[in-house]
């Protein structure tokens, strides 16, 4: 039969958890488990001349009594200098005269990554339902503002013809048709953000776009600002929009050269890939890399770019940092509806003074 301290000797050998045994008085460490030693990254002789302070830097010892108080979560720190969350258990007992002390202590590491993990979900639950709720809004506004709309639309018309009869200018009526149908236009993309059926599905060649963007924006971003496109040999055929991609083109050039300030240098490429992440083709190269079934589109600029927490927002639906009048808040926030709709990829990469990248990637249609 064994005997009772064998048993208690062995129990102490292989528990999972570390345990210490102390010096009630002195808190000079008497023995540790193997447990102990893993956790603390001490060898075992070196943990016996530790004093328990130097593990437990918020333990304290009440010298009137040998009582030992410590926080139920703490830190204990261990060889490498690491601060490691513990739950920890101390009590004492009387052996042969000397107060002695016992530690057990609980790895918290692993519950508190879970218990992060779970908040970071629930911010994201919080986020969801508020772009949806926005989305439902947004829908809800746009589809009254566009009935409104058609009604101006026609009685522009019916003004206008009334005008030609009568032999008078209509330049006036024409602005106001053509301001409303430009207000129309955001109706649609408010009416696409809001996951309604108003996209209309084609097949198309994204070099075209980029081409007619890039020729637009010339003539217009100003002569301190470069720009630069590099576009990869053969089509690029995708399905999607073809209004929403030359918006969300037009959308990230603009943003891009707002960032720049009064000069700076903004790149648009467009290359064959498999994926944002995937290896692509340079603008050089004719052919496409082996496996690639989609077209990468990227704008960068070397502007002030955005902290992280800026980043974070950036594609929600009426955040902006522009200042009041300059922006809406919805373009990012239809870029990225609109590329996730037609099945694609959207990242955004920036930090403060070293510009951004926008990366846009589409799957090849057929």
């Amino acid at each position: 039969m064994l005997s009772q301290d064998k048993v208690y000797r062995c129990a102490f050998e292989a528990s999972i958890n570390p345990i210490v045994l102390f010096d009630g008085h002195t808190g000079r460490i008497l023995d540790v488990n193997p447990a102990a030693i893993e956790f603390y990254g001490y060898e075992k002789q070196e943990a016996l001349g530790l004093n328990l302070t130097q593990l437990c830097k918020e333990e304290t010892l009440d010298p009137s009594t040998g009582d030992w108080a410590v926080p139920l979560l703490t830190s204990h720190i261990n060889r490498a200098g690491a601060a490691l969350p513990v739950d920890v258990s101390i009590g004492s007992f009387a052996l042969s005269d000397q107060q002695m002390g016992v530690m057990i202590i609980r790895d918290m590491r692993e519950q508190l990554r879970l218990e992060t993990e779970r908040e970071e979900l629930k911010d994201q639950l919080r986020h969801i339902q508020k772009m949806e709720a926005l989305g439902r809004l947004a829908g809800g506004v746009a589809h009254d503002f566009r009935n409104e709309l058609t009604i101006i639309t026609l009685s522009c018309e019916l003004v206008k013809k009334q005008l030609q009869d009568a032999a008078v200018p209509t330049e006036s009526v024409s602005q106001i048709r053509r301001a409303a149908e430009r207000a129309a236009s955001l109706t649609e993309r408010l009416l696409s953000f809001a996951h309604k059926d108003t996209a209309h599905t084609v097949r198309f060649d994204l070099r075209n776009i980029v081409e007619e963007i890039a020729s637009l924006v010339e003539r217009t971003i100003g002569r301190k600002i470069k720009l630069t496109i590099n576009i990869a040999p053969g089509p690029f055929q995708v399905e999607g929009d073809p209004g929403q991609m030359t918006q969300v083109l037009l959308n990230l050039v603009l943003n891009a050269r707002d960032a720049l300030l009064a000069s700076g240098e903004i790149a648009i490429s467009l290359v064959h890939a498999d994926g944002l992440d995937a290896a692509a083709a340079s603008p050089e190269q004719s052919d496409r890399p082996a496996g690639a079934r989609g077209a990468r589109l990227e704008v960068r600029d070397n502007g002030v770019g955005m902290s992280d927490d800026i980043k974070a927002r950036v594609c929600e639906p009426f955040f902006t940092t522009k200042a009041p009048g300059k922006g809406t808040g919805l373009g990012l926030s239809m870029a990225y509806a609109a590329v996730t709709q037609a099945g694609g990829e959207f990242r955004i990469e920036s930090s403060p003074g070293n510009g951004t990248s926008v990366q846009i990637y589409l799957p090849t249609a057929g």
